[in-house]
Parts: structure tokens; sequence; C-alpha cells
């Protein structure tokens, strides 16, 4: 019984090892015929840049993979993508430059973040065979890239230019308030001036002093006239001597010729009195008496007797 069990776990043992060794042999088949599929490339630069280093969430940027290949026209189609964490991606433009160096194969990607903290990129790929290595297969890879999306969300521009609207509306009714204010202090401060140009000063009002009744130029030679009557003296002589020019309508300071000039001759009484006044006015003490008895004489005949 036991050597019937050892020998059906040697023939299961060995029905297992055949078995692997099919499957290894498959695996190899079918490595070899992939390795035989993939494009013949020299690859000597393969990287990924980003053009921004801390977009904002929802703002969009451009990621950059760039690929040389030693190979002109070389078939790049098989190169893969990054996988990416907190990104989304928007589309991506494909640039492919022939040149006698080789073929440039550069794409670019559209992205956007999708909320604030780091957004990866894993590296992008392309499994090829090496001519340079003897045609064995290789994957060579780019660098990979971590962005840092920041919290400011960037707005659509349909709400950046309602933005502008709302500060030029709000700058402008700022510019209406001040002048609004300016010109109502401008009034405020005009109708202070109209309101005291209403008021003026005046100064303390003075007692109305009755004005002085008209000098009777008659009755002032009259009462001269009799004065010198009563007191023959040279001090009264020339008081109806200013009588005699004040009824005479003399000027300040005129002399008797001036006057006489101005009176006509036929008024000979009062031309008369006037020479016989200014005599006696003047004249030395010795014929004083003399003179005012002339000078009364005069008088009577003007009438003031």
């Amino acid at each position: 019984m036991v050597l019937r069990d050892s020998r059906a776990a040697r023939r299961t043992r060995a029905l297992a090892a055949l078995a692997l060794a099919f499957v290894a042999a498959f695996a190899l088949v079918t490595a070899s015929a992939q390795a035989q599929g993939l494009p013949l490339l020299t690859v000597t630069a393969l990287s990924m840049s980003a053009d921004r280093i801390a977009p904002p969430a929802g703002a969009t940027f451009h990621v950059q993979i760039h690929l040389h290949v030693a190979q002109r026209s070389a078939d790049l189609n098989s190169l893969v993508l990054p996988n990416t964490t907190n990104l989304t991606i928007l589309g991506d433009e494909k640039h492919v430059t022939p040149s006698s160096q080789g073929t440039d194969y550069v794409e670019v990607l559209s992205v956007a973040g999708i909320g604030p903290g780091d957004a990866t990129l894993t590296p992008a790929f392309i499994d090829a065979r090496d001519p340079s290595r003897g045609g064995r297969p290789f994957r060579f890879s780019s660098n990979a890239l971590r962005v840092r999306i920041t919290g400011d969300v960037a707005e659509p521009p349909w709400r950046s230019a309602g933005t502008t609207l709302v500060r030029i509306s709000e700058a402008l009714l700022v510019v209406l308030i001040v002048i609004v204010v300016a010109a109502g202090s401008i009034w405020l401060v005009l109708g202070m001036r109209r309101k005291r140009r209403e008021y003026v000063l005046l100064p303390p009002a003075r007692p109305v002093v009755p004005p002085a009744p008209p000098i009777d130029r008659t009755a002032r030679l009259r009462m001269a006239s009799v004065q010198l009557q009563a007191t023959r003296t040279r001090a009264n002589a020339a008081a109806l001597r200013a009588a005699l020019f004040a009824f005479a309508n003399a000027r300040s300071e005129e002399t008797l010729e001036a006057l006489l000039a101005r009176i006509s001759a036929g008024e000979a009484a009062l031309r008369a009195s006037l020479r016989a006044a200014e005599r006696a006015t003047f004249i030395d003490e010795l014929h004083l008496q003399g003179a005012i008895d002339d000078l009364l004489d005069a008088m009577r005949r003007m009438g003031f007797s």
C-alpha cells in the first residue's frame, strides 16, 4: 500500500514538472513573439515638463512630453501616456519632426487641476528593441512629474468679465458719490455766502442833529449895525464889515476889491457901505470915530438906521 502511494506521488510530481515546463516554454515563446513585435528604436531622450509650477484649481495648463529617437521617420505611436492623479486631461496635440539626426516627437497635454493639493503624473514610457544594443527589448521611461494645485479656483472668462464690470460699476459709483458730495458742499458754501450777504453790519446810529436854521443875513446886518451904534468900537466895526460881506455873498477869503468887481454899479449904497466898513476896520485909532460915523451914515442910506 505504501509502495503504491509512493509511485502515485512521483507520477504526480512528474506531471506537475512537465506542466510547469510547458507553461515556461509557452511564456518564453510568447515573450519572444511580443519582443519581435516591438519597434526598432534607439531612444536618446524622453522627458516630461509642465509650463506652470503652481496653477490654481480649474485653470488650464500644459504638460509637454518630448521623445527623441535616432531613427528618421520612426513609428512612435506606441508611446504610453502617464497616468494622472488630481488632474483632468482636456485635450492633446502631437507634433512629429523628422530630421537628419532622427525624429523628434512632442505631445502637449492640456490639463486642469481638480482640487487644491498635489497633482501627479506617472512616467511616460515606450517599449522598443534597441538596435544599438543587439536588438534587445527595453522599456524607456521619462521622469515622473508633480505639480502643486493652489486653492485659488480660476474663474471662467464670463465670470471674470462680470467681476470687471462690477468693479467698474463700483468705481463709477464712488466717483458719483464724490461728485454729489462736492456739489453739495459747494452749494452749501454758496448758500452760506448768500445768507451772509443779507446781513450788513452798520455803525451805531448817531443822534440826528436838526439842521441849523438858515441865517437871516438882513437881520444879522441890522443887529451888527445897532450894536455899532450902541458901542462904537473897532471890534463892532469889524463885525459889521463881516455882516456886510455875507450880505453881499462874498466868497471865503475874498478881498474887497474882488467883491466890488462882482457887484454892479447900480448898488451904490451897498458899495459905499462896504468901503466904509473896510476903512473903519483897518484905520488908525486917531481917525477911528470919524470912520465909524461914515459907516453908520452909509448904513442909514441902505435903510439900516
